[in-house]
């Protein structure tokens, strides 16, 4: 039997689990300090997430990734003040069922919508967590919302290139002449699970298995890792541009959703890293895998923390422990970064 159809036979039989699992299992995780002062700093009382250190933007992942972790910390509350704002704001006539990806100061002065398109991996977060939130706390109208926007997710954001579904990282500006650009960042594999049971199973089912062939077949540079973005042309994977000089600031979560996913074969191909971080105590921020480009930067508390989660799931305990102790050290120094903070709460999580 071939890998990916042993890895397809794996996933369905998960996917067969969890459909017949209950959706009231799911359990709140305990919240970490770090979560109070995430609230405190980054999100208004309307529901708006700040992002500091661009221009007090706010974008429909940070609005999406609040919601995860409001639903993880069981602050329904909380959840529904951020989804309304989300809603009310970043919902447009331009959006077709999708949501803008950036909000903030125009020129003009005025606070609006900046960029209609929209990012791909914020909407499969905003139906994941409007699913299980609508399941969890019997909020039917969530539920509706979740299949709403996974409807969308399936009509405009996937394409099929080469024998793959690939899934285009937003509405414009991914597709050219043949050639498909991707970021695996956005494979956010337990999500496709429960996502299943809004409708198309079929589609939830074949679409993670072709983000995990995908994956495979991106990997590049001497530790064989994921670039931030891939082009996939004439049958070719290779790092996109600029954007896809380096494993980084996206690539970073995809060993976060292989932990979720508990894929501890594909998580595998990122000891490497643990090991780099046993030998030196620290990891680069940007981690070079295009020819010629080089490593830089130091890493945030974030990165640590997700590594850390991947140690874990690997049943690397002692340096999940060093990971986690390195991250904490840092993150005191990141007051303002909301993206760390982000990465460093969703790594304390398992996944919904």
């Amino acid at each position: 039997m071939s890998l990916f159809r042993a890895t397809r036979l794996a996933g369905l039989c998960a996917l067969a689990a969890l459909l017949l699992a209950s959706p009231d299992s799911i359990q709140a995780a305990d919240a970490p300090p770090e979560w109070t002062y995430y609230k405190a700093t980054f999100v208004q009382k309307d529901g708006r997430v700040i992002d500091f250190f661009n221009k007090q933007m706010s974008h429909s992942e940070g609005q999406s990734f609040t919601m995860y972790l409001a639903l993880s910390f069981d602050e329904p509350e909380l959840f529904d003040t951020v989804w309304t704002w989300t809603r009310n704001n970043l919902s447009t006539s331009q959006s077709d069922g999708l949501f803008a990806w950036s909000w903030g100061r125009r020129e003009d002065g005025s606070w609006g919508v900046l960029d209609a398109n929209n990012a791909t991996d914020a909407d499969i977060f905003l139906a994941w967590t409007l699913l299980r939130a609508g399941e969890r706390w019997k909020r039917h109208e969530y539920v509706d919302a979740s299949k709403a926007i996974a409807q969308a997710i399936r009509a405009r954001l996937t394409v099929a290139s080469g024998g793959y579904t690939i899934l285009l990282p937003g509405r414009e500006g991914f597709v050219d002449q043949g050639e498909v650009a991707f970021n695996p960042s956005y494979f956010i594999f337990p999500a496709f699970y429960d996502l299943a049971r809004t409708g198309d199973a079929d589609f939830w089912r074949a679409l993670h298995a072709s983000c995990r062939e995908l994956l495979s077949k991106s990997l590049a540079g001497p530790l064989k890792l994921p670039p931030d973005w891939v082009l996939l042309a004439k049958g070719v994977f290779s790092p996109w541009g600029e954007k896809g000089r380096a494993f980084s600031y996206d690539a970073i979560r995809v060993p976060l959703y292989l932990a979720w996913d508990l894929d501890r074969k594909s998580l595998a191909g990122f000891t490497a890293l643990l090991d780099m971080f046993r030998e030196k105590g620290a990891l680069p921020a940007s981690i070079g895998v295009a020819p010629g480009v080089g490593n830089g930067g130091d890493a945030s508390a974030g990165f640590y923390a997700i590594l850390a989660r991947a140690a874990q799931t690997l049943g690397d305990g002692q340096t999940a422990s060093d990971l986690w102790r390195k991250a904490e050290s840092v993150l005191p120094n990141e007051k303002q970064n909301y993206y760390s903070y982000v990465l460093f709460l969703m790594a304390k999580t398992r996944g919904l």
